[in-house]
């Protein structure tokens, strides 16, 4: 409110009026200077009412059009948030539109300049991928356990998604945060498919985990491991062991066991009994890992399935490898296998997918099976 000593007398010496300033408008109402209100201004004094602005404006007090013009941009404030706005000083800076004051950088270190747009603006030590600015250290430290920082000159970590975890503090990447869930039971199970945690990424690091396939009744066990990605760290000590045994009703058996990496497939008979796979891994080291299927088969089928699995062309030549890296396609074989009559569908047009020498191999397999053993397959 602007005080009576400001009236003016007309010449007429009858009337009063209220010197006000631009910006504002004078209130006949309550004799008093009014700010113009958001959409109009005043680019004179002394006047009764405010100008409409030329646009939409959300600006309080504009003087002219041109503070009509809206919010005020990141590295600047003002009162309203709206113009018209000052810049944010030294030591301060403002990343958003339309704020009504500025951020002041911690500890009340300077910025190189006045309007200053970013937390980067702010002369710190400008902190690496995988740490953030800590305001109380005021230190670069690394993200905590859990979270990442792919970016330079953050003060601030992400956290990793839900159900993820990082192996250690400073991660810089989303893809360091992994999933640790593993291990199962697979009762009475046709087929499926068991993977390392995290897969197709890195395995976690110091973990254990453990999976057991109870086969039904006069059923048998062939597993497939397509390939395994295991860290080796050129000690005699392994670090990270994938291993296969068989489990009966008196003992169990070692059937594989192996820490070294291995790009060609891998097949294995489980004649009786139970199937466990542990997989476990300690210290740093971290790779793939493995996406391995398995399939339950009659045990008629025993005999068939071991020349098929013995053969080595069947798992030497780099077309027929393909096969069994290809999810789809070793599901495809693996279904048959656990009824070996759908084998002659191989020779059918819409199987084609697979080589013509895997399928000879294959044929050739069951011709001989059937002239020993008639019966079983019709």
């Amino acid at each position: 409110m602007i005080p009576i000593a400001s009236y003016l007398i007309n010449h007429h010496n009858c009337c009063l009026f209220l010197k006000c300033r631009a910006g504002t408008y004078f209130n006949t109402r309550n004799s008093t200077c009014i700010s113009c209100p958001r959409g109009t201004y005043q680019d004179e004094e002394s006047q009764l009412r405010c100008k409409v602005c030329p646009s939409e404006s959300h600006t309080v007090g504009a003087r002219k059009p041109s503070d009509c013009d809206g919010a005020c941009e990141p590295g600047t404030f003002s009162k309203t948030g709206f113009q018209p706005c000052f810049s944010c000083s030294k030591g301060t800076y403002q990343p958003y539109s339309g704020r009504m004051r500025c951020i002041s950088c911690p500890s009340n270190v300077g910025t190189k300049y006045i309007g200053a747009k970013s937390f980067r603006d702010c002369l710190l030590e400008t902190c690496t991928a995988g740490h953030y600015y800590n305001q109380q250290t005021l230190r670069c430290t690394p993200c905590p356990m859990n979270t990442y920082q792919p970016e330079l000159g953050k003060n601030y970590c992400i956290q990793c998604p839900s159900l993820t975890y990082t192996d250690s503090t400073g991660a810089v990447s989303a893809s360091q945060c992994k999933a640790r869930k593993c291990g199962g039971v697979y009762n009475g199970t046709i087929h499926g498919y068991i993977t390392s945690p995290n897969w197709p990424g890195e395995y976690p690091t110091n973990i254990n985990c453990l999976w057991e396939i109870f086969p039904a009744k006069n059923r048998r066990i062939l597993i497939v491991i397509p390939e395994l990605s295991l860290q080796e760290n050129g000690h005699l000590l392994c670090e990270t062991v994938l291993t296969l045994q068989k489990v009966g009703t008196r003992h169990s058996t070692l059937v594989y066991e192996t820490c070294n990496s291995v790009n060609q497939p891998q097949a294995f008979i489980i004649k009786s009994g139970a199937l466990m796979i542990d997989f476990k891994t300690k210290g740093q080291a971290t790779a793939n890992g493995f996406n391995l299927q398995f399939v339950t088969f009659e045990a008629r089928y025993t005999r068939l399935i071991e020349s098929i699995v013995k053969e080595g062309k069947l798992f030497d030549i780099p077309e027929h490898q393909a096969i069994f890296k290809n999810p789809h396609l070793l599901k495809t074989l693996l279904e048959a296998t656990a009824d070996p009559a759908q084998y002659s569908k191989y020779s059918q047009e819409k199987y084609q997918v697979f080589p013509a020498s895997f399928i000879h191999i294959i044929i050739n397999k069951i011709r001989q099976f059937q002239k020993t053993q008639p019966y079983i397959l019709k």
